[in-house]
């Protein structure tokens, strides 16, 4: 899992968009929004948490439209809002390689869906157990530790899970489910 697209750069995909920056991750981001692709094209992303305060060089584009034809990534991560995120993938599925997969970043039961629109072998939820907001276009701040928890819909264990894993604790503690389902259910 070497290239992620990700898309929707809002609380959520803007923290985690300056963390996986930070951590040198080739990540293209897609904000869906041209005032915060602005911002950031020009700023940069700042990031508060409770521990630090940063700012990262970024590139952002609008949609998926805007990259060049040929670029191909390993995974889409999703972290729009929900009625937005069967769409996101759907565009997203010409951009992943054979094997891409799609993270879901949503806090609720949109894993189905995107599943009946991309194949449910390929999606993996990601469960986000803390507190981020965006201040203002590219300007985020993330209020409480927090954790993820990340699992195969099937409840499987897999290689692309525990790469998926290490990618993901670079910037919050990651913990993997075989039973992503539940802690959908319990959050």
């Amino acid at each position: 899992m070497k290239r992620i697209v990700l898309q929707g750069v809002g609380g959520v995909g803007g923290w985690l968009a300056a963390e996986l920056l930070r951590s040198g991750h080739d990540v293209t981001l897609i904000t869906g929004n041209a005032t915060i692709t602005e911002a950031i094209n020009r700023n940069g992303i700042s990031l508060t948490t409770p521990e630090r305060d940063f700012n990262v060089a970024a590139v952002a584009h609008t949609s998926l439209e805007d990259l060049p034809c040929a670029d191909r990534f390993d995974c889409a991560f999703l972290a729009m809002m929900a009625g937005g995120v069967v769409a996101a993938a759907e565009a997203a599925r010409d951009v992943l390689t054979e094997d891409g997969c799609f993270v879901s970043f949503q806090n609720g039961f949109v894993e189905d869906a995107i599943g009946e629109a991309v194949g449910i072998e390929r999606v993996i939820s990601a469960t986000v157990a803390l507190g981020s907001s965006m201040e203002a276009p590219g300007v985020y701040r993330r209020t409480t530790p927090g954790r993820l928890i990340i699992g195969e819909m099937d409840g499987s264990s897999s290689a692309r899970l525990e790469a998926l894993q290490t990618i993901l604790a670079h910037v919050v503690p990651t913990e993997i489910s075989t039973n992503i389902v539940g802690v959908l259910w319990g959050k």
